[in-house]
């Protein structure tokens, strides 16, 4: 039917073509931008049902993914140290982050760089926990704890990381930690932002949480607090990424009871003498029967009220780490794994890919080794680890830099008929001069089975056409909840909008006309307005279907190209000249999704901005191995097919000729001319 249509449009070009001459050339330009405007034009994308974002798929981490939400994992391993009692966080595992050593931190101190898990969030805080409980029931020693949010840990560092410095510097000397009064802060109060800010690299303090923290004294300084009672207290004025713990903190999150002069060997700093000559380290809250006093913990455990003029405790900070875009813990030696030995998490930077990879195993029973080579944003260093998929375990992990553990987990891959889950992504270690957290790519993601490993995922879009320019695609839309039907075709998938970008592309759907858009998903709802795909009832503009020039989806695709660098990073391109000539070439992209495609020749008549999406993998097609699938209907009465664009060039080319004028003598006035003309037709 198309053929027999192209046919039927030429035939009448002809004809007209001939007419129009006869009459004046104008005409005839406007007769073929008509055409260009009717044209039947497949737009290649795909259904979409509006629903949340769609993370990338990290898999589990190794540590943190191992305790339940809420765990207070300082009760895993008590009781382990000979002659210490309830010695819990003592014996959790520490885990390596921030700056350690001296350099670029808080007033060139020494700083060890380890933090333990205090508790898992989801945890509320609690109004009236007791560190003194074993000395009465006391108001004043009483204190709300911090809140830990869901998906988000509490660490608290394993000794002090400055030198001693006094609560408060102004006169009087008070227990305000800080106040709207006057928008005062605290010596304490400064200092901890201080650290925030040097201690940790730009991707570590990312990660952490500002927000207000609980149970301190928010009076104007002149005053402080001194009532006699916990019910003073107030959460902060000011957000903190890094704080010291409250005087609560030490009873919810550690059991600490005795205080005063009890010790308690979780409290202790590590050799019995904390870090940069401290003598211990403030707490945040006031002791509340005196307002020139504050708790403190000291070098051997013990806590007891300070006062807070004096210049005898430092800082020993705790931090609220979030865990999402978590993608490894793994040991800071070699990135393997291990139940003992310090942690040293591996972070996802938003955008980052990984673009070529390579994977093999090499090596005979018991010494079978992972190779692995690629380059990605990040270089051409790369990390990997092993999942089971029924236990969502990490088996066996590793990195390719130096003194990397690249040897895969045989003991426990003892089924040789079953899927491993292999992870891959591009990897900057950190540093303890920069910040010990690792940097990744967002990983890819194949199998190991029977020591072999499967072939890596390529996605890519089939793009035909003309234009002198380069192309560069921008993923806008992620796939998510795929179904495929009894043949392995895909019957539906979930098109969702990435973090990052919902504002942009909420912005520009508004441009382009959009009425209420899906605030939280608009490639969501994008797509089941504008795709162009039939539907019922119909959607509200499929004109971008149809026609190359016009509609509400050209519109916003106008509004993005536009604004490029709002998108995030490139995830595919082709450079200038790839078709300069009539080429089909495949676009590489990242990962399955939605994308945009600018040419970067507007100015000399390139393609505009096409809205595209890729083909999804099937992995039970093929005999397990996998394959690249479409809709069923996909092209059945204009249903458009996924992973194939054609340039929408601005330049018609057009040729034409004569065709009865065999002897080229040319024609008396009154002669019926006819021409053949030819252009291309959107597919």
């Amino acid at each position: 039917m198309l053929l027999v249509l192209v046919c039927l449009i030429v035939l009448v070009v002809m004809r007209l073509f001939a007419w129009c001459l006869s009459r004046g050339g104008g005409a005839v330009v406007a007769f073929l931008l008509s055409l260009l405007l009717v044209l039947p034009l497949a737009l290649v994308t795909l259904p979409a049902r509006q629903a949340s974002a769609a993370p990338v798929d990290l898999g589990p981490d190794g540590y943190f993914s191992d305790l339940s939400a809420g765990a207070l994992p300082v009760v895993e391993k008590d009781n382990e140290t000979p002659g210490r009692a309830g010695d819990g966080w003592v014996n959790t595992r520490r885990i390596v982050f921030g700056k350690q050593g001296s350099t670029g931190t808080y007033g060139g101190a020494t700083v060890s760089g380890g933090y333990k898990t205090l508790a898992k969030g989801a945890v509320a805080s609690v109004p009236d926990a007791n560190s003194f409980s074993q000395y009465g029931n006391q108001a004043y020693t009483r204190s709300a704890t911090t809140a830990v949010a869901a998906d988000e840990a509490l660490l608290w560092a394993d000794d002090t990381v400055t030198a001693d410095f006094a609560f408060d510097t102004n006169s009087p000397n008070r227990n305000t930690f800080d106040s709207a009064t006057g928008s005062y802060r605290s010596n304490l109060a400064q200092v901890s932002d201080a650290v925030g800010v040097q201690n940790y690299s730009s991707l570590e303090r990312s990660l952490l949480r500002a927000a207000p923290v609980e149970g301190v004294c928010t009076a104007a300084q002149s005053v402080g607090c001194g009532s006699g009672s916990y019910t003073q207290q107030s959460d902060s004025v000011n957000d903190y990424r890094v704080f010291p713990l409250s005087v609560g903190d030490l009873n919810r999150f550690v059991g600490t009871t005795s205080g005063w002069a009890g010790r308690d060997a979780n409290l202790v700093c590590p050799p019995n003498t904390c870090a940069n000559g401290a003598s211990g380290s403030w707490l945040r809250s006031a002791r509340w029967n005196y307002a020139n006093e504050a708790f403190v913990v000291r070098y051997d455990g013990a806590s007891y009220p300070e006062s807070t003029y004096a210049a005898s405790q430092s800082l020993r900070p705790a931090v609220r780490l979030g865990l999402d875009g978590l993608l490894l813990s793994a040991l800071n030696s070699n990135q393997g794994q291990g139940a003992s030995g310090d942690l040293r998490l591996t972070y996802v930077e938003s955008g980052r890919q990984l673009h070529t990879w390579s994977a093999s195993v090499s090596g005979a029973a018991g010494s079978r080794a992972l190779s692995l080579s690629g380059v990605s944003d990040l270089g051409s260093d790369l990390g990997w680890k092993v999942v089971d998929p029924v236990t969502s375990t990490v088996l066996g992990s590793g990195r390719t830099s130096a003194g990397g553990n690249m040897a895969l987990p045989e003991a426990l891959m003892p089924d040789v008929s079953k899927d491993y889950d292999l992870y891959v992504w591009g990897q900057q270690d950190g540093s303890a001069t920069t910040g010990l957290t690792n940097r990744a790519t967002e990983p890819v993601k194949t199998a190991i089975r029977g020591w072999r490993v499967g072939d890596p995922l390529s996605y890519g879009i089939e793009v035909t056409g003309t234009t002198m320019g380069g192309l560069r695609a921008y993923r806008i839309g992620d796939y998510t909840e795929t179904v495929f039907d009894h043949t392995g075709a895909l019957r539906n998938v979930k098109l969702t909008t990435p973090a990052g970008i919902v504002s942009v592309l909420l912005a520009a759907a508004g441009v382009a006309g959009g009425v209420g858009v899906d605030a939280g998903n608009p490639i969501g709802w994008v797509g089941s307005h504008w795709l162009g795909y039939p539907t019922s009832p119909l959607s509200d503009d499929v004109t971008s279907a149809f026609s190359p020039y016009a509609g509400s989806l050209q519109l916003f695709a106008q509004a993005l190209a536009g604004d490029t660098a709002s998108l995030g990073p490139v995830a595919g391109s082709l450079p200038a000249g790839t078709f300069s000539a009539p080429s089909t070439v495949t676009l590489p992209v990242s990962g399955p999704g939605l994308y945009l495609v600018v040419d970067d020749s507007q100015v000399s008549g390139g393609s505009l901005p096409i809205i595209v999406g890729t083909r999804v993998f099937n992995p039970a097609l093929d005999g397990g191995d996998g394959r690249m699938v479409d809709f069923a209907d996909a092209g059945v009465k204009g249903k458009p097919r996924l992973g194939r664009a054609s340039l929408k060039t601005s330049i018609a080319d057009v040729a034409k000729r004569v065709v009865n004028d065999a002897g080229m003598d040319g024609f008396d006035l009154g002669s019926q001319v006819e021409y053949e003309i030819a252009l291309q037709v959107p597919d």
